[in-house]
């Protein structure tokens, strides 16, 4: 009977280090249990008028131009738009530069509602 619970047990953890690698190589959090195994790091470049706004006003419209953040993309997007949507910025639109776990860039462009 230990026995069996030795194997299960072994069965488990090689399990659980199988879904960490996963989720470490094709970068899809999902399949993995630990929460913090993601790191979104992120551009926000800022346009009124079609010129781009200065550093100090995006970091003012959105806290900061440049940083790193432990969610994913969706959710950083989600507080942009909230952002625009809530407050006077002047902004026509947002081009949010991103990499998870600093894979490669991808960018998406945000338009106030």
């Amino acid at each position: 009977m230990k026995t069996t619970f030795k194997v299960l047990g072994c069965l488990f953890i090689i399990g659980q280090l199988i879904f960490i690698a996963y989720s470490q190589r094709y970068g899809n959090r999902y399949a993995c249990w630990a929460p913090h195994d993601i790191w979104t790091h992120y551009e926000i470049v800022a346009y009124s008028n079609g010129t781009m706004i200065s550093d100090s006003q995006t970091a003012r419209f959105f806290g900061r131009k440049k940083g790193r953040k432990d969610l994913p993309p969706d959710h950083l997007e989600d507080w942009i738009t909230f952002g625009l949507a809530n407050h006077t910025t002047g902004c026509d639109s947002v081009v949010f530069h991103y990499s998870v776990n600093l894979r490669e860039w991808k960018s998406t462009t945000l338009f106030p509602n």
